[in-house]
C-alpha cells in the first residue's frame, strides 16, 4: 500500500475519532443539561409537594379546630339543657311545697276565724264560760303561731323559687344564645361572587403578584350569606380578614370602614352588619406583603364580641402568587 494511501487513510480515521469525540462531548453536554434540568424539576416537585402538605396540614388544623368549637357549642348547649331541666323540677317541687303550705295556711285561717266566733258566741251567753274562753284564746295563740312560721316558710321558699326562677332564664338565654351561635356558623353558606386585586380601588385588575407584593393594595370581595332562616342572619354582626396562609399573618385594615365609624382603622379584619343585601367590601392595605398564598375567612361575631369561623367561610383567592379561580 502507497504512502499516499496510507496517510489518506489515517487522516479519515483522526477526522472520524474526532467527530465522534466531539458527538460524544455534546452528548454528554446534553445529558449533563438534561439531569440538571431533571434535578430542577425533582425540586420544584419537592417544594411544590412540601408547600402542599403545609397547606393541607393547615387545612386540616383549622377544619379540626372549627369541628372542635361546633362539638364545645354542642355539649355545652346539651349541659344547659340537663341544668334547665334540673332547675324546672326544682322549680315544680318548689311550687308543690307552696300549694301544700298554703292549702294548710287556708285550713288553720278557717279554724283560727272558727275559734274567734266561738268565743264571740260563749261572750254573749248569760252564763259565761271563762275556763272553755280561755281554752280557746290558747289555742288562738298557738294558732297564730303556726301562721307566723308558715308565712316564714312561703316567703323563704318563694325568695329560693324567684332565684331558681331568674337562674332558669339566665340558662335558658345562654343555651338559645349558644345554639344560635351554632346554628348561624355550622349552618350559614358563604357564596363568593368576586374576589379582585387592584393597585388603585377603580384600578385595574391584578392577576398576579409579585415577590415583593407591591402593585396590591386592594382587596375587592363580593359574596353572599345564605341560610335556609335568611332572617335569623338580619342585623347580625361579621368579620372578613385577610390571611396569608404561609405565615398566619392576619393582613391589617387601615381604612374607615363607614359602617363602623368609630373603630380603629388598623383592624384586622373589615366589619359589616347583614342587612339581607349581597356584601361589598373593599379592604386596603398597601403594606409589603410576604407570601404566595392567601384566603379570605369570615367570621361570625357574637353578642359578646367572640369570633367564630363560619363554615364555608374560607376561600383561597391567591395560590403561588397568582389569583385562583
Amino acid at each position: 500500500m502507497s504512502r499516499t494511501l496510507l496517510a489518506a487513510l489515517g487522516s479519515v480515521i483522526i477526522i472520524s475519532l474526532a467527530a465522534f469525540s466531539t458527538h460524544q462531548s455534546n452528548t454528554i453536554d446534553t445529558r449533563d443539561k438534561t439531569i440538571v434540568h431533571q434535578i430542577g424539576e425533582i425540586e420544584y416537585l419537592q417544594n411544590t409537594l412540601e408547600e402542599e402538605t403545609n397547606l393541607r396540614i393547615a387545612a386540616e388544623e383549622l377544619n379540626f379546630t372549627y369541628e372542635s368549637t361546633i362539638e364545645l357549642l354542642r355539649d355545652s348547649v346539651a349541659q344547659l339543657e340537663s341544668t334547665a331541666r334540673r332547675l324546672r323540677r326544682k322549680i315544680s317541687k318548689q311550687d308543690k311545697t307552696l300549694k301544700s303550705l298554703s292549702k294548710k295556711l287556708k285550713s288553720i285561717e278557717q279554724s283560727y276565724n272558727a275559734v274567734k266566733l266561738e268565743i264571740s258566741d260563749l261572750a254573749r251567753q248569760d252564763q259565761l264560760d271563762q275556763q272553755r274562753i280561755n281554752q280557746l284564746e290558747a289555742e288562738k295563740v298557738e294558732m297564730r303561731q303556726t301562721i307566723s312560721k308558715i308565712e316564714r316558710t312561703k316567703e323563704k321558699i318563694d325568695a329560693e323559687k324567684q332565684k331558681v326562677e331568674q337562674d332558669l332564664m339566665a340558662t335558658q338565654m345562654e343555651e338559645a344564645r349558644l345554639a344560635r351561635i351554632g346554628n348561624i356558623i355550622d349552618n350559614t353558606r358563604v357564596v363568593y361572587q368576586n374576589v379582585s386585586l387592584q393597585k388603585k380601588r377603580f384600578g385595574k385588575k391584578i392577576t398576579k403578584i409579585g415577590k415583593r407584593n407591591t402593585k396590591w393594595a386592594y382587596t375587592q370581595l363580593n359574596f353572599q350569606l345564605i341560610h335556609d332562616n335568611h332572617q335569623l342572619l338580619l342585623d347580625e354582626k361579621f368579620i372578613a380578614k385577610i390571611v396569608n396562609t404561609d405565615t398566619n399573618e392576619i393582613l391589617s385594615y387601615v381604612e374607615s370602614n363607614p359602617n363602623f365609624p368609630d373603630s380603629d382603622k388598623d383592624s384586622k379584619g373589615v366589619h359589616f352588619s347583614y342587612d339581607g343585601n349581597s356584601i361589598e367590601i373593599t379592604h386596603f392595605n398597601n403594606q409589603k406583603k410576604n407570601g404566595k398564598n392567601f384566603e379570605v375567612q369570615i367570621f361570625y361575631v357574637d353578642s359578646t364580641g367572640q369570633e367564630h369561623l363560619l363554615r364555608g367561610g374560607i376561600k383561597e383567592f391567591i395560590k403561588d402568587r397568582k389569583l385562583a379561580k
